[in-house]
């Protein structure tokens, strides 16, 4: 955990220059890479939904200001530490970072890996690309030294929309976690607001995705765009991305008209 400046300085590049992989990138890549490619290319794009999203999250995972050695002082002395903090780890080929928003450590190991995802709609569905951001989270922790063994990923699904008392936002990560920590939950907890998701993790599912992943980084492959259509009339690059289904089903139904007149 100390050494990670070393990792920063190993001088290699990847797609788009970047020197070190962001596991959101990776998890982008299973919603739609060609809209990762699009976030390099042209910059990100705020939409209100983002913005709804990110105040919301600040709310929700507050912790106090520490220091890295506190952090490791506490996962070697304390019987529970919950943290946030960047990891790093080189794996195959990548540099792997990422910040997840709360692990727990019970007496040395990690426990719980918990990441906060806001939405508009039902909490209940578990994407894939939010599991796949947790597993890789989990292969970063594993690669670091920890014993994973068992680690158990952790995807909270909350609505972002509609009156949230400031209370239950400042309650929130807390009441999470004495969920997980006094409960037999063995795979997902619904509340009117939220679902909380949890899987083992498994590291030769981390490893089979980041694999998959690590051609696109390493610039073996073009990037692979999404087929749900429902996804490209999402977008916020929908207009400019050159293989957007949506434009694509557009211009065929001009097409077919232009050849019936």
């Amino acid at each position: 955990m100390r050494n990670f400046k070393e990792l920063l300085q190993h001088g290699q590049s990847f797609r788009h220059g970047i020197s070190i992989v962001p596991t959101s990138g990776i998890a982008g890549q299973y919603y739609c890479e060609q809209k990762v490619e699009m976030e390099y290319v042209h910059g990100d794009i705020e939409t209100e939904a983002k913005l709804e999203g990110e105040m919301l999250h600040e709310k929700l995972i507050r912790m106090s200001k520490t220091t890295l050695d506190d952090i490791i002082s506490g996962i070697k002395k304390r019987k529970i530490l919950v943290a946030r903090f960047p990891i790093f780890a080189k794996f195959s080929g990548l540099i792997l970072s990422g910040i997840p928003d709360a692990m727990v450590f019970i007496r040395g190991l990690p426990a719980y890996l918990i990441e906060l995802k806001t939405t508009k709609g039902d909490t209940s569905r578990l994407w894939k690309d939010h599991l796949v951001q947790v597993r890789v989270y989990g292969l970063i922790l594993e690669e670091i030294g920890f014993d994973c063994s068992r680690l158990k990923l952790v995807v909270v699904r909350i609505q972002r929309q509609g009156n949230i008392p400031e209370n239950y936002k400042e309650s929130f990560l807390r009441a999470v976690i004495s969920e997980l920590l006094h409960s037999e939950q063995t795979f997902a907890t619904k509340t009117e607001k939220s679902t909380t998701h949890l899987v083992n993790y498994t590291r030769q599912d981390a490893i089979t995705e980041v694999n998959w992943a690590e051609a696109y980084w390493l610039s073996k492959r073009e990037p692979i765009p999404t087929r749900n259509a429902a996804k490209c009339r999402a977008c916020e690059f929908g207009q400019m991305c050159p293989r957007s289904l949506v434009k694509v089903a557009g211009l065929h139904r001009f097409l077919g008209q232009v050849a019936s007149t």
